[in-house]
């Protein structure tokens, strides 16, 4: 029985070659990968063999359309549910993983065996594979309260791909949220993990890209109300959340669960004053069209949601 899968959902087809390699060149050899083309454009499947063919660990499907462009998180929910192993990893399709990633995440599951979920360490790197950014050390095991902090106050790199989660877990919290464009539904899942505490590895075993296929282009109408409303859900999570993290009753803990709280919402409503959805009455009234098109009540009341989270985003001090 293997331990670990890979569940790695594909479209482009850049990078591609470079991810199997990482993964196929793993010290640790316990695991399976479920590579998912998500209809991609590129030629995935003739990467795929050119790379894993005769490797019964790694297996290819097709998706009949592509799911990702309108809900990401859904494809990555349906790799969740067809996984048998212990723990997951959803991978991406450009990142790169050192060969010790496993054997170091398998060492601390080993100390640490009650963590829903461990992390790599990571650093970032651009289309030509230079180092930009490293990920400061993390200590080899954090509570929730500390490692909400450190994750989200300690401008640690916020990636997805270098998170270990046990598989039966993940599932039982509901796997990922289905926010617009996916936005947060990674953040929300290691919130949502990390009741156990968060164990990571001392040395850098993931290095995660940052490229000019990353980056979109002008945001039309409709992105701006999807993204607009991916905001409103990820602070709504995050309120509910926020009330039942439990601290251990010290002062230090009391007080970096404030910290983290003030700091998250301000991020977020950071961004939206600074332009990411709407900065203006006419980009407002945009939004608040797409949502009220797609249903009259709901849409009325997440427009109005809409407005009083904009107009806390305006008070945010630089």
């Amino acid at each position: 029985m293997r331990k670990y899968t890979f569940l790695l959902p594909a479209y482009k087809g850049k990078y591609f070659e470079d991810t199997l390699l990482s993964i196929k060149r793993q010290t640790y050899k316990n695991f399976k990968v479920i590579v998912s083309d998500d209809h991609s454009p590129d030629d995935i499947q003739c990467i795929f063999y050119k790379i894993c063919g005769g490797d019964n660990r790694f297996s290819y499907r097709r998706n009949e359309q592509n799911i990702g462009g309108d809900n990401l998180a859904k494809h990555w929910n349906m790799l969740v549910d067809v996984c048998d192993t212990e723990y997951c990893i959803m991978a991406s399709d450009d990142d790169v993983y050192a060969p010790m990633f496993l054997q170091e995440i398998d060492n601390l599951i080993d100390k640490y065996p009650e963590a829903n979920m461990l992390r790599g360490r990571a650093q970032r790197i651009n289309g030509s594979d230079e180092v930009t950014a490293v990920d400061a050390i993390a200590p080899e095991y954090e509570n929730q309260v500390d490692a909400l902090y450190g994750f989200f106050n300690l401008k640690r790199i916020h990636c997805l791909a270098n998170f270990v989660f046990k598989t039966d877990i993940l599932k039982e919290k509901g796997s990922f949220e289905r926010f617009p464009l996916a936005w947060g539904s990674d953040e929300t899942a290691y919130m949502k993990m990390s009741t156990n505490g968060v164990c990571n590895t001392p040395s850098v075993v993931f290095s995660f890209r940052i490229s000019d296929i990353n980056i979109s282009g002008k945001a039309s109408d409709k992105q701006l109300a999807l993204r607009a409303e991916a905001r409103i859900e990820n602070l709504l999570f995050f309120e509910k959340f926020v009330n039942n993290i439990k601290s251990d009753g010290s002062l230090l803990s009391k007080n970096r669960i404030l910290e983290f709280s003030r700091l998250y919402q301000e991020s977020w409503l950071r961004q939206i004053r600074e332009g990411m959805e709407f900065s203006n009455w006419k980009q407002f009234k945009r939004c608040y069209k797409f949502l009220c098109a797609k249903q009259a009540i709901k849409g009325k009341i997440d427009a109005l949601q809409l407005f009083y989270i904009w107009y806390r985003a305006r008070k945010v001090r630089k």
